[in-house]
């Protein structure tokens, strides 16, 4: 079970660095669920040997679940096709739209 998830890291790292032209200098972070293959101390070492950050797994909160169906879908739409050349530059878009939304689209 552990090579198939050690393939699967070493494809996805792969795909990065051919999408994301020079930027595996940066890490990657890496959020995955709670599996019993994932949270294993091999699956974590191999993950961090392949250079990925592993973010922790946020507790389960019944009220951020509607936003999952509103705010990020709508903001999916708003950033299809759209190529930022970093993460700075996507934060900044994000708040930017964000601030453009009408008072009524968060409530």
């Amino acid at each position: 079970m552990l090579t198939v998830f050690w393939d699967q890291l070493q494809k996805l790292r792969k795909a990065i660095k051919n999408e994301r032209h020079g930027m595996l200098t940066k890490s990657v972070h890496l959020l995955q669920d709670n599996a019993l293959v994932h949270n294993s101390h091999v699956a974590q070492m191999e993950a961090w040997f392949c250079g990925y950050e592993i973010l922790p797994q946020p507790p389960y909160s019944p009220d951020l679940t509607p936003s999952d169906f509103h705010l990020f879908t709508t903001m999916k739409l708003f950033l299809r096709g759209t190529l930022f050349p970093d993460d700075e530059m996507l934060v900044s878009e994000v708040k930017s739209w964000l601030l453009t939304e009408p008072a009524d689209f968060y409530s």
